[in-house]
């Protein structure tokens, strides 16, 4: 009876003391998942996409790019990764998460009937990921930044604008300023008719201006593959992370909608 009530307990530690995805607000994904070539079938965009719906924060592989709060404290991440597990009439893979121990959280595995490739793994994906819940991560609270002014004058001197992303709430308010060279690059995008500036930070990182040239609209910050981007949106007073791109001529970025809906936000280069 005592071995059995021993066996009892230990099991009820273990699940109250089990960690889950949704208790982290920070997901890596790497440039090559396990048994892909790299973004091979656009798996990881789609996983990006699919973890950006239920809130959670992604973080590119490149540590350098990660908030300092992150860097700081790498166990406030999980590291995704997506292993090729197919059979001749199915595309099957394994969708895992594994802590900074090493330590897998949660394995799920996926399948589709669809025997295209990129369809069917996407498709696969999608099922492996439909019981990842969503993000409920008890965060710091961090404080709500007034609006980034920009001010342009003739020093080359450039602070790199995603080093504090991430500052406590109990820090006093500051403006963030962009002390930039009067030869750098601004060019001009239009969206619904109003004019924006984008402005280029070095050879990965830019921002986009308002028509003044006083405000920063969104921050883009590289992600694994290129054209896409991390970005901050500066909303006011609820800034937000989404997904952005750069192709064709064109800047966006997503934007939520509704309940897991996102529509495109676009400027069209002049």
């Amino acid at each position: 009876m005592k071995i059995i009530l021993s066996i009892c307990a230990a099991f009820l530690f273990l699940s109250l003391n089990a960690q889950a995805v949704s208790d982290y607000k920070y997901i890596a994904i790497p440039e090559s998942f396990t048994g892909f070539d790299k973004n091979q079938y656009q798996l990881n965009n789609y996983l990006r996409l699919l973890l950006t719906q239920k809130e959670y924060e992604v973080l590119p592989e490149n540590k350098t790019y990660w908030p300092e709060e992150v860097r700081l404290n790498p166990c406030l991440v999980l590291e995704a990764d997506v292993y090729k597990n197919s059979s001749f009439l199915k595309n099957k893979l394994e969708l895992s998460f594994k802590d900074c121990n090493d330590t897998e959280i949660v394995k799920l595995e996926g399948e589709s009937n669809l025997k295209e490739y990129e369809a069917g793994f996407k498709d696969a994906l999608r099922n492996a990921f439909a019981t990842v819940p969503q993000q409920q991560a008890k965060m710091p609270t961090y404080r709500q930044e007034e609006t980034n002014q920009v001010t342009i004058v003739t020093k080359k001197e450039i602070p790199n604008p995603g080093t504090e992303l991430f500052r406590k709430s109990e820090n006093p308010p500051k403006t963030e300023t962009l002390v930039i060279d009067s030869n750098s690059q601004i060019e001009e995008f239009v969206h619904d008719g109003t004019t924006v500036y984008k402005l280029t930070i070095d050879a990965n990182s830019f921002v986009l201006m308002d028509s003044t040239k006083s405000n920063i609209l969104a921050n883009y910050y590289p992600a694994a593959h290129s054209g896409v981007y991390h970005v901050k949106v500066n909303n006011g007073n609820n800034p937000y992370y989404t997904i952005g791109y750069n192709f064709n001529g064109k800047l966006s970025y997503e934007q939520k909608s509704g309940s897991n809906q996102w529509t495109l936000v676009e400027f069209e280069k002049k």
